[in-house]
């Protein structure tokens, strides 16, 4: 079968665990806003260069679609700290509109505004897809190998 020439290499790496969950994506967002869940960005991941306009359009979507994108998370399973591998500038457009950092709609909507029945229902409503990876320690190379595939086709990030 063709099929089986298409082995993942980071099998070798990581034990891979991949959900689409309704729930977890804002309640993992409002936790690090409430600074409950401790997220830190993956080593190879670049500096925040998002504007307050793309955090907007992004927020903004997110509400009207309902998905939050694609997220690589890998989590140490000695220290149980979390990373972000991918979708660093997406958690971060979310943390602050949470925070109170900025408002959407031309500047007329903030989280604030938002009844808890409505924020219950983002929770629940708004989906994402979460790539968990898991190991022992940080494997600086093989994380960098899943950042650099899944943002420039296997390119190395300058």
């Amino acid at each position: 079968m063709v099929l089986e020439l298409f082995r993942n290499p980071l099998d070798t790496h990581f034990k891979l665990s991949r959900e689409v969950n309704k729930s977890t994506f804002l309640y993992e967002i409002v936790g690090v806003a409430n600074k409950q869940v401790d997220m830190k960005p993956a080593k190879c991941q670049r500096e925040l260069c998002w504007g307050l306009e793309q955090y907007q359009k992004y927020v903004e979507h997110v509400l009207e679609t309902r998905h939050g994108g694609d997220f690589i998370f890998y989590r140490d399973n000695k220290d149980y700290t979390l990373y972000v591998v991918d979708g660093q500038h997406r958690r971060e457009a979310f943390v602050r509109f949470i925070r109170g950092d900025f408002k959407v709609l031309n500047n007329t909507v903030g989280w604030e505004d938002f009844s808890q029945k409505e924020i219950n229902t983002l929770k629940l409503t708004v989906t994402a897809t979460l790539t968990l990876l898991q190991g022992e320690g940080y494997p600086t190379q093989a994380i960098e190998e899943v950042y650099n595939r899944f943002n420039f086709s296997g390119v190395r990030h300058n």
